[in-house]
């Protein structure tokens, strides 16, 4: 059973202007860990947002199949929050809430979990990302590095099936990034997808 498909997936920014992916084609299955490597403008990133399902934010032309657990994500993009955990390589730009603990409730609260169980699980997650003491932190207050780890937090917070990440590492420090990089591949032990998206090797 394949979580992600991406069949011959095309994009442009304008009608008239030219294609910046071409016939792209992925599959991924449960289990896998897959690092897309490429340079600054090589697409990377677009590829992670079409597959996440931000295609409403696109003006573009689009032309292909993305399947992210059986959902069409380029049909049905809201949707894709359901089972798919989203990385931005901007991760300031993704934290929407005043306090960082409403930032890690918010999804699952949206998803249909009680308050409860939501905080309960936001405090784990912090635990395991090393975040609790920024858990009443104001999101405007965040250094580059708190805010990368804030929305990689929020991003598991779902323990989703599949989880794209558009350079994650960026930002985090020797210490953080570990922690991440080894709590990442527990995540694909037990069965999650994972694409992290890189235009750097990290050690």
């Amino acid at each position: 059973m394949t979580l992600i498909r991406v069949r011959n997936l095309w994009f442009k920014y304008y009608e008239e202007g030219p294609w910046i992916l071409r016939d792209i084609n992925l599959v991924v299955y449960p289990g896998d860990l897959i690092l897309v490597y490429g340079p600054n403008g090589s697409g990377k990133s677009t590829v992670a947002k079409l597959i996440a399902g931000l295609k409403v934010f696109y003006q573009g032309k689009v032309k292909g199949d993305i399947e992210v657990c059986g959902i069409d994500v380029l049909k049905e993009p809201e949707r894709a929050v359901e089972v798919l955990g989203y990385v931005a390589e901007d991760p300031e730009s993704q934290l929407l809430t005043p306090l960082v603990i409403d930032e890690l409730i918010l999804t699952p609260i949206n998803l249909g979990i009680d308050l409860n169980t939501s905080i309960k699980i936001a405090k784990e997650i912090a635990e395991i990302m090393r975040i609790k003491h920024l858990l009443n932190k104001s999101t405007n207050e965040l250094s580059a590095g708190e805010a990368q780890r804030v929305a990689l937090s929020a991003a598991l917070t779902i323990k989703p099936r599949a989880i794209v990440m558009d350079e994650p590492l960026a930002y985090l420090d020797f210490e953080s990034a570990n922690t991440f990089v080894k709590y990442v591949a527990k995540l694909a032990s037990s069965g999650a997808s994972i694409i992290v998206f890189e235009n750097i090797f990290h050690q």
